[in-house]
């Protein structure tokens, strides 16, 4: 058939099928295209659609030592009072204190209500890298140095010396713990702290990204095929604990970016918002002092002779003040060194209160003054650790100390106020301690006492009858003396401490003691 013979609407419907198939397949492949290219640049640099509003800088610098832990519990607890949504953590230090390095990065691991960053812009070494180790982030700067972080200590010639292997195990396995939380390799942290430890770039054969493992966890592998493995990182040779600058830990997935300085860290971060910064200051090394075991083991005796000395002279009350001052100070320090809370408070003033109870209310001691003692004990050892119930041998070691440290305190106190008692005489503020002996006309009145040929059998016929009023000759606490009429007798209160000429009352006899009560005006 001649094509020209073709009907007029044959031609227009191919016309339009061929169009419509062309841009179907040019919409596709354009489609395709545009698939490709945004999964390329989705794979060059992922979006990050989150967007800090309040970010603050905790910044660790120089030494790790007992003053930066005090310094970081009180930014932690600060940032999370401020509700802050960025922490960057800025290190600058060579290391310092293990186990303060460790609560560190364990904290910062579990920090829930912010995004942890950590930045280096010179230098994390040992401490410093554990510490950046427990951070969702690890930023650098070019020339920032992150790594060597194998344990040292000093020997007894006074030179440092390399950890023992119990030391060093514990410690691979914390650091592998840190890196397996934050998704780095486990292997590269290791070999920062194991110096024998060699570690290989391996391929994953199912998708061909790039890893890092040892040889251990290459000889552990349930496939041997999985991976494969090429050649060693440089870094890790033996003898060599791992250290690299900011674009090598980059490489070796250690760290994420890198930044030249703080303000590029938080444009590329997207916060622009006015940043907090924290430094160690004043108060910190202040808590730091107050919180060590001599000074807080001095805090707690002075208050409680303090206290034990306004139980035994009330109404003085300079006891009273300086066991007040010293508790509180004890309190206050350990509040901001994140250690003690408001349960501890209330469970020493509860301690307080029952052994008041059992000196003034239900003379003796029973239930009510064993369980004010424990529970002051107990108050004041929870004061000492930042956790309630031991969980782990090293808890239970802190706890061992803590009791060691409060027990040694009571000790003291008691060998403290023996010795003020015994030589109390020598120091007139102090005699009001002690009863002083009857004085002769004393003694000449009792003995007529018990020779009056008056007094009977039941031995009540000389005392004063009940409601009989009088006026005591010394401090009640609860026992003492008191004179009726022109003799003196032995007394007891009904349990509050009564001050010398004040007038009583004969409330009850009770074979040659008188038990009396403070008659109210």
């Amino acid at each position: 058939m001649n094509p020209t013979m073709l009907p007029t609407n044959f031609l227009t419907a191919k016309s339009w099928l061929g169009y419509c198939l062309a841009l179907y397949l040019v919409c596709g492949i354009s489609s395709l295209y545009g698939q490709e290219k945004a999964q390329e640049i989705a794979q060059e640099k992922p979006v990050d659609l989150r967007k800090y509003t309040k970010p603050i800088v905790i910044k660790i610098a120089g030494p790790i030592t007992g003053v930066t832990d005090v310094f970081f519990r009180r930014a932690i607890s600060q940032a999370r009072e401020q509700k802050v949504d960025l922490i960057v953590v800025e290190i600058d230090s060579p290391g310092g204190l293990l186990e303060t390095s460790l609560f560190i990065a364990h904290t910062l691991r579990d920090v829930d209500f912010a995004h942890t960053v950590a930045y280096i812009p010179d230098e994390a070494i040992s401490g410093g890298a554990i510490i950046a180790l427990g951070c969702d982030e690890i930023w650098l700067s070019e020339f920032g140095q992150i790594g060597d972080a194998g344990p040292v200590g000093f020997g007894l010639d006074g030179q440092f010396r390399h950890a023992p292997e119990k030391i060093r195990s514990y410690l691979v396995q914390q650091i592998r713990q840190l890196a397996e939380a934050k998704n780095r390799p486990p292997a590269i942290a290791e070999a920062m702290v194991d110096m024998n430890s060699t570690v290989y770039r391996v391929t994953r054969t199912s998708d061909g990204k790039d890893w890092y493992l040892n040889e251990a966890e290459l000889n552990s592998l349930s496939d041997p095929n999985a991976f494969e493995k090429k050649e060693p990182v440089l870094e890790s040779r033996p003898q060599m604990f791992l250290t690299v600058g900011g674009a090598r830990a980059v490489e070796l997935k250690l760290a994420n970016a890198l930044a030249a300085n703080r303000t590029e860290l938080f444009r590329k971060l997207d916060s622009t918002e006015e940043v907090d910064e924290l430094n160690v200051i004043w108060i910190d090394r202040t808590i730091f002092v107050l919180n060590r075991p001599f000074v807080t083991a001095l805090l707690l005796i002075i208050g409680l002779v303090a206290l034990y000395f306004e139980f035994s002279m009330p109404g003085v009350g300079v006891g009273g003040i300086v066991s007040l001052l010293c508790f509180s100070i004890f309190f206050w320090s350990h509040f901001l060194g994140g250690t003690a809370g408001w349960l501890e408070v209330v469970l020493f003033l509860l301690g307080i209160i029952l052994l008041l109870t059992e000196i003034f209310v239900i003379p003796g001691f029973g239930v009510a003054g064993i369980s004010g003692v424990a529970l002051i004990v107990v108050s004041l050892t929870m004061a000492l650790q930042d956790y309630g119930v031991p969980s782990d041998a090293e808890q239970w070691r802190r706890t061992i100390r803590g009791l060691i440290l409060i027990m040694g305190t009571f000790l003291g106190v008691m060998l403290l106020v023996f010795g003020l008692i015994r030589y109390a005489r020598v120091f007139p503020a102090l005699r009001g301690i002690t009863l002083e002996p009857p004085r002769p006309e004393e003694i000449a009145i009792e003995e007529t006492l018990f020779t009056d040929a008056s007094h009977n059998v039941d031995g009540h016929a000389s005392l004063p009858d009940i409601g009989t009023q009088g006026i005591t000759e010394s401090v009640l606490r609860p026992a003492g003396k008191a004179k009726f009429g022109e003799r003196i007798y032995d007394v007891m209160s009904e349990g509050d401490f009564v001050e010398a000429h004040t007038a009583v009352i004969v409330v009850k006899k009770q074979a040659q003691v008188l038990l009396v009560r403070k008659l109210e005006v």
